[in-house]
């Protein structure tokens, strides 16, 4: 007897379907003429992602994988970086290879694709919709605006992937079926990303307690079980990922960034204009109100709200609640009044973003939802024949025309768009003859030539609308294979240092190769970082030292030691490469020049620890200026703590410098650009308008002779008095031009700012002060230029006399030696870090927090053995749990594996027959 097997063909038309799309959106990715690395807004992929993910791959190709990274700003947990190293995708990807790594991107987003959409598939046929729907809205839901927009992010979409997944191991229990696919898919959930998982767990309980109206009879008693249960497996997957999880979870909760400082705004307050017309818009497309950088919506073009998930979706959600039942009417209305609520009032993306972040990256939530309800209303429609009403079909759309021509008609009136008016409105053209053709093939959705039909049309709008988001300013396979970017000569200039030198030691750069995150695709210790969660302590120290961050009181951009000579050389900042304008401070020697990369060596760097014997407590050293803390560390550290071992420095006793020399300001050859005179002179007391953002003041100098020492400097000093909180910049040059290598900036407030600065440098001629970089009224008072001695050159001899010689040395791991003539403090430039132990021959010793953010160690007198290792935070606390969960999941499926197997064996006769 012949037995036919039930083949699904939906299923493989469904597979096709995303092969199909997915061919023509990234074919220029899968024939390497470009590559999936952005250069407009989409930067973070070329400046964070794909140095991270090289790190990644070079890791785990060097057998070398660590918990501590010291190629992240100076130093900081691996823990950091999550989601982007936790990614299972992110980590399939690195599995190819650094070099390979760039060229399977494009693979790897179109995997995802199709593994969401097979996931939604298998999860609409488990809760009962018919194949056909089945089909289309999971070609819809592979190619939605959040996946393909922020899927760019490569992990930011992957919350797409695994939610099917949940929800289908979800619907199995329900059912009666193992619940072991749901506690795996969410245990990835909670792997991949913390941060996705709190959003997750907001829109899982709307959904289950949707579910449980939608499939049961409301009883307490019955409605406490089923929400208890479905808590325990949860609770049980998310043990399960601890291991990561925890160690995650601390890292954000301890990071400057995490500050809840969204708490307290009113509930009830309104968005602008600009939220809601952007939010009507994106419904629509992510590009209908502008691509790339040309976006001219909210915020954005990805922090915009992202919630296309087909035009279709326009008919399909009205006609739902026109033929669904009562209750469902009831259950879903309310559900998407709540979603309505919450794009309606701040408040709640503030909440759904735990109080961290204004953001719309929670709307994936809303894309599920709808994607649910096309498939119910779509199933419903084919499943009941209906003859849809006509005039119901017109009242929607010209519904639909007046709330977007009108949104339109708003945003061109009150938010200058005319000159964007013609993008908008061809889109919305495109999508209403899109939705006259739907309504046309909905209505005859029981034939199967109009199924046919559809299912095309559909599959076009994906490859035309996913198209455009997805090919954009990208890198060239060209840029990729020239000598610029990560690829410059860089390269060969460190390979030359690593050949000449295996200490430990740091890196710095006069110019990025791309951005801050260059050392992690090179290869080499730092000092910058691009990174959400930058090491706390490193920008508490960043901080005291009034080093300027890129941004404003934005720690993700950390730019380096603001040219300091004395914060490079307490940090082991050995080496330096130029390639640029840029001079080089007094005191490095040019060792190699490899094509237009010069390499300089620090003749006074400090090594990564040496020893102080007195120290200033954390009020008197904050009460210094910024030039003063600098100096002051050369000669102690920096404590909360009182004590009676080290010698108490006080600093009025310090001679921070000796001036040699006041220039005097001759006034006729300094030059005024955009500046309006009002009255004053700059050597005593001089107001003036700036009257565009780049007002300039130019003024000689008078060069320094160095024939005999490097330790004199030029010193410039001043008040600034402002009407507006603005930031400045002084440029410094040896010749007549002026670049941004060769300047530091400068931060300031409303009313009187006391500012000064230190140049290392020989030979300078010329100094440029730009005050603000805004218009207003200003007054320079105090101005001086001296040429200062400061003693560090003496300061540093002292401390190399009791240096930390490192013998061995890892991410994780460093041992060395140190010989002490009496009671010291070990200061180790490394970022103070709970997860840091240290041993002192052989005992364990307590870590203390100096310097306003690293390891600091007390030393007897003699020869010490002095270890470090790292362990992160909760890391074994997280292992334990995690063991524990696996324990018990194991458990649970072997329970249901064998109360399975009694019931197949009680259904058979001892024959084998039922």
């Amino acid at each position: 007897m012949r037995i036919r097997k039930n083949i699904d063909k939906e299923l493989i038309w469904l597979i096709i379907g995303v092969s199909i799309i997915g061919f023509f959106v990234f074919k220029d990715y899968f024939f390497l003429k470009n590559a999936y690395v952005y250069t407009d807004v989409g930067s973070d992929t070329n400046n964070s992602y794909w140095p991270y993910l090289t790190y990644l791959s070079n890791m785990i190709y060097t057998n070398n994988l660590s918990f501590w990274s010291f190629n992240i700003g100076i130093g900081t947990s691996i823990f950091s970086t999550n989601p982007i190293l936790t990614d299972p995708f992110n980590i399939l990807a690195a599995l190819w290879g650094p070099h390979l790594l760039i060229y399977i991107l494009p693979y790897i987003a179109l995997l995802k694709i199709m593994v969401a959409a097979l996931g939604f598939y298998a999860y609409l046929k488990c809760i009962g919709i018919n194949r056909i729907s089945s089909l289309i809205t999971s070609l819809l839901y592979g190619f939605n605006g959040f996946i393909i927009l922020w899927g760019q992010h490569y992990h930011m979409g992957t919350i797409i992937v695994f939610i099917p997944f949940v929800l289908l191991g979800f619907e199995r229990w329900m059912k009666g079926g193992n619940i072991s696919l749901y506690i795996v898919s969410l245990f990835f959930i909670a792997f991949s990303s913390y941060y996705f998982l709190y959003m997750f767990v907001i829109f899982f309980i709307m959904y289950v307690i949707v579910r449980y109206f939608e499939q049961f009879k409301f009883s307490i008693k019955s409605f406490s079980a089923y929400l208890f249960k479905i808590a325990g497996f949860s609770v049980l997957a998310i043990g399960l990922s601890c291991f990561i999880l925890l160690p995650s979870v601390y890292v954000a909760l301890n990071n400057p960034r995490i500050s809840g400082q969204f708490i307290g705004n009113d509930i009830l307050s309104f968005a602008s204009v600009m939220d809601y017309i952007t939010i009507i818009f994106r419904f629509f497309s992510n590009d209908i109100l502008g691509t790339g950088n040309q976006f001219y919506g909210l915020w954005n073009y990805y922090e915009a709200p992202m919630l296309y998930s087909g035009t279709i979706s326009f008919l399909l959600i009205p006609l739902y609640f026109f033929y669904a039942s009562r209750k469902n009417r009831i259950i879903y209305g309310l559900l998407f009044l709540s979603l309505f609520l919450f794009l309606l009032f701040p408040f709640f993306s503030q909440f759904l973003n735990a109080f961290s972040a204004n953001s719309y990256r929670w709307t994936f939530i809303i894309i599920i939802f709808v994607s649910i309800i096309n498939a119910k209303s779509l199933n419903y429609i084919i499943e009941n024949k209906l003859r849809i009403n006509n005039n119901l079909l017109f009242a929607l759309i010209l519904i639909l025309i007046f709330i977007s021509v009108a949104s339109l008609l708003i945003g061109n009136d009150l938010l200058n768009w005319s000159q964007f008016f013609t993008h908008s409105f061809k889109y919305l053209f495109i999508s209403f003859l899109l939705l006259l053709a739907y309504s046309f093939l909905i209505k005859r959705i029981s034939n199967k030539f109009y199924k046919k039909v559809l299912l095309v049309l559909i599959c076009i709008e994906l490859i035309a609308f996913s198209s455009i988001t997805v090919n954009r300013v990208v890198l060239t396979e060209e840029s990729i294979n020239s000598r610029t970017g990560y690829n410059d000569y860089t390269k060969e200039a460190l390979e030359y240092i690593d050949k000449r030198d295996d200490g430990f030691y740091r890196l710095d750069k006069s110019y990025n190769s791309v951005f801050f995150a260059d050392a992690m695709h090179q290869g080499y210790r730092g000092v910058k970082s691009y990174n959400s969660l930058n090491q706390p302590s490193y920008v508490e120290f960043l901080r005291s030292m009034e080093v300027p961050f890129k941004v404003i009181n934005h720690p993700n951009y950390l730019t380096g030691l603001d040219l300091s000579t004395n914060l490079s050389r307490i940090l082991d900042v050995k080496y330096l490469l130029i390639n640029n304008a840029a001079l080089a401070p007094n005191g490095y020697e040019l060792i190699n020049e490899i094509h237009n990369v010069k390499i300089y060596e620090d003749k006074y760097v400090l090594p990564l620890g040496f020893t102080y014997d007195t120290f200033i407590s954390y009020e008197d050293f904050m009460n210094l200026n910024a030039e003063e803390r600098r100096g002051i560390l050369l000669k102690s550290f920096v404590t909360k703590k009182e004590s009676d071992i080290y010698t108490k420095l006080d600093p009025s006793k310090v001679d921070y410098v000796n001036t040699k020399i006041i220039m005097p300001i001759d006034e006729k050859k300094v030059n005024f650009n955009n500046i309006e005179l009002v009255n004053g002179q700059l050597g005593t007391s001089f107001t003036f308008n700036a009257l565009n953002n780049d007002p300039q003041i130019i003024l000689p100098i008078k060069p320094i002779n160095h024939s005999q020492e490097f330790n004199r400097k030029i010193k410039l000093s001043m008040h600034v008095n402002s009407n507006v909180v603005s930031e400045g910049q002084v440029f410094f040059s040896s010749d007549n031009d002026f670049s941004e290598e060769n300047s530091r900036t400068f931060n300031y407030g409303i009313g009187d700012t006391y500012f000064e600065t230190t140049f290392d440098y020989a030979n300078l001629s010329q100094i440029r002060l730009d005050i603000s970089n805004i218009p207003g009224l200003f007054t320079i008072s105090g101005f001086k230029i001296e040429i200062v001695d400061d003693g560090s050159l003496s300061d540093i001899g002292k401390l190399k006399e009791s240096s930390y010689v490192v013998s061995k040395y890892s991410n994780d791991y460093i041992r060395g030696n140190i010989l002490t003539d009496s009671p010291k403090m070990l200061f180790v430039s490394i970022p103070f870090d709970k997860g840091w132990n240290a041993k002192v021959n052989g005992k364990k010793v307590e870590v203390s927090n100096i310097n306003n953010g690293f390891i600091g160690i007390d030393l007897l007198p003699g020869n010490n053995r002095v270890e470090l290792s790292y362990m992160p935070p909760l890391l074994i606390t997280g292992c334990l749990i995690s063991f524990v969960s696996l324990i018990v999941f194991l458990a649970l499926w072997i329970l249901k594996k064998r109360k399975c197997d009694k019931k197949i064996s009680g259904g058979n006769d001892g024959n084998g027959n039922q």
